[in-house]
């Protein structure tokens, strides 16, 4: 309750402007934001720490392809940034892992 009444006051004051509803229960994420996040990136393609909302690429793939039949119906999903760098030291993503989320953020 305490989380509508915040969405609420926070709709009331911005009016239409868009909203990105990052973290939000996706129960809720359709009647208060326009905007729904996947997992967050990072330059490695798998999880860093335990569980699916870990920042990493394939977090942030199999979100946004879960929330695909959603984008457009009851948001627009935002695939967070794409990390397009050469591969070194503060990246290890291949170029088919960058590529790839490049083409399904797409």
């Amino acid at each position: 309750m305490a989380l509508r009444q915040g969405l609420e006051t926070i709709r009331e004051a911005i009016g239409d402007k868009f909203l990105i509803g990052c973290g939000m229960p996706l129960g809720l994420q359709s009647a208060w934001s326009m905007a729904c996040v996947s997992a967050l990136m990072s330059p490695s393609h798998g999880a860093t720490a335990a569980g699916p909302a870990a920042p990493s690429t394939y977090n942030a793939l199999a979100t946004t392809i879960a929330r695909l039949s959603s984008h457009g119906q009851l948001w627009l999903n935002d695939p967070d940034c794409a990390i397009v760098r050469r591969r070194g030291d503060d990246n290890n993503l291949t170029h088919e892992e960058a590529r790839t989320f490049l083409a399904v953020a797409a």
